[in-house]
């Protein structure tokens, strides 16, 4: 609205017809109290905002390393797979007895296999520990805005 407008009717962009009062129509006017919320929709995070986001970005790291672990982890070769070299060392430490200590390639393998598990397990954990996180954002009270209180009576 510009200063020439002033006492005239308008047409709005969606076809309402306005009157715009004039200059001295705007000095009578009643003065709008200031807004509560930030103009444009927007909103101040809270504490709730901030444990989701917090909560859920702690799931998504937690679950990346587990699945990465797991997916990295060596699996048993299936001994129709095994070369003819590595299948004759497998029936030779056969006959040696079932409950005997692992060789150390084994024992490297088998440590291999373990950390990837711990590691996978860790990533679990954390992923839980967001779960938590994101859990209690719904426990924590919503922020409320302050209104102001209806003057009169």
């Amino acid at each position: 609205m510009v200063e020439a407008q002033a006492g005239q009717r308008v047409v709005c962009s969606c076809g309402a017809e306005l009157e715009v009062p004039t200059l001295l129509g705007l000095r009578r006017l009643r003065q709008a109290e200031a807004p509560t919320e930030p103009s444009g929709g927007q909103r101040n995070w809270g504490t709730r905002q901030r444990l989701l986001v917090v909560g859920g970005v702690t799931v998504l790291v937690g679950l990346a390393l587990a699945g990465w672990f797991a997916a990295r982890c060596p699996r048993m070769v299936e001994v129709q797979a095994f070369p003819p070299l590595a299948t004759l060392e497998l029936w030779e430490s056969l006959q040696m007895g079932v409950g005997k200590p692992p060789n150390p390639w084994e024992k490297a393998f088998l440590d291999i296999i373990h950390s990837h598990q711990r590691m996978a397990a860790l990533g679990l954990a954390i992923a839980g520990l967001g779960a938590l996180i994101t859990a209690s954002s719904f426990v924590v009270g919503r922020r409320g805005v302050s209104r102001p209180r209806p003057r009169g009576g």
